[in-house]
Order: C-alpha cells, then structure tokens, then sequence
C-alpha cells in the first residue's frame, strides 16, 4: 500500500534492473518499492527521495513493514491493537472505520497539540492513535516487533563560500530538484506565486 510519490524511481528501477529485476509496467513509482523492498529490505527507505507513507507485506517472510518519508510530509496513522493486530491509514477516520478502535480523545494529547500546535513524538488527540514519526520504519512479525530510524538530518560545518558561488550552488540544487518532481506521466504544472496573491 502506498500514498505518495518517489522522486528518484527511475535511478532506483535502473539499479534494481541492473540486479536481474524484472518490471511489469514502465513507469510505476510503487512497482519499484515492491522490487526495492527485495533487494534492501528497510535498506530501501534510506534511497528514496520523495514524499510517502506506504506499507509492504512480506509474504516470505510473514511480516508487514510499514515506513514514512524523511519530513512527514504524507501521515501514516497506527493503532496497535493487542490480541487484534494493527490498523493503520493516511487519515485516522480510516482507522475508525476498520470498527476495531474506539473513538475516544485522549485530553492531554489534545491540550498539547492545540498548545504547541504540533504532536511532538507522535502523539495524537485520538487515544491509542500514533503518528509514525518522520524518517522511520516499523516491521511487525509474528515473533515481535522492530522499528529504526533511517534517516535524520545532518549538520555540517559551516561553510561560506561567497555569494556568487553560493548562489550557484543553490540554483544548481533547485534546478535538480525541479528536474527530478516535475518528471511525470502526465502533464505537471506549477504555480509561480511569490504568495503576495
């Protein structure tokens, strides 16, 4: 299950090809997952770029892994319910709607989020409702459970080199980024607000 984009599916389909993989469509952003996920296994997530919260059964294995992207862009919301498995969704209704949680707030979650304005650690105004946190995984057997971090930001030393070779850089980076999200099966537009409207 997936709910995303992955930006760099056409670098990591050539790598997977080039390790005897095998695709049935040409273009498929979720295709490369499943053939990623038996290459790396939760390897994987640390080599996609892009915006995603997806989820992979292993059938060999027996065991779900579930990820999200490195800034939480897409939400992946878990209920592990003991004895009853887990429920999980990129909105909590539809965690209600498997019927297999109740709808209860949980107070101090609320008070926190609408005091931060933001659910630190996962937290959620909906008891026995988490956030999968930014940049991790979860894996889920039978035998137990895992989880890791797979990314979390890096601060390098600092570095001053000029404007105009800062300014470069920065275009060089933009023009990069803007090549690999505007790569698309279907027509892509983008709005060039400055925001003032």
């Amino acid at each position: 299950v997936f709910n995303g984009e992955i930006y760099n599916h056409r670098e990591l389909r050539k790598q997977l090809e080039a390790a005897g993989h095998v695709f049935a469509t040409d273009h498929s952003d979720t295709e490369v997952l499943v053939h990623g996920w038996e290459q790396w296994k939760d390897g994987l997530f640390s080599r996609l770029n892009g915006m995603f919260a997806c989820a992979i059964w292993d059938e060999r294995q027996r065991e779900l892994a579930i990820a999200r992207d490195r800034y939480g862009i897409k939400p992946l919301y878990v209920a592990e319910l003991p004895g009853k498995g887990l429920v999980f969704g990129s909105e909590v209704r539809a965690l209600y709607a498997s019927g297999l949680i109740d709808k209860q707030f949980d107070a101090s979650a609320t008070l926190e989020y609408f005091t931060l304005m933001n659910n630190w650690g996962g937290r959620t105004p909906f008891r026995g409702v988490r956030l999968l946190k930014p940049g991790t995984f979860e894996r889920f057997a039978a035998s137990g459970s895992s989880s890791g971090t797979y990314w979390s930001p890096s601060y390098h030393r600092k570095y001053s080199p000029g404007l105009a070779r800062a300014s470069g850089e920065v275009g060089e980076i933009l023009q990069s980024a803007l090549r690999r999200q505007l790569a698309a099966d279907v027509p892509v537009m983008a709005y060039l607000s400055g925001g003032i409207d």
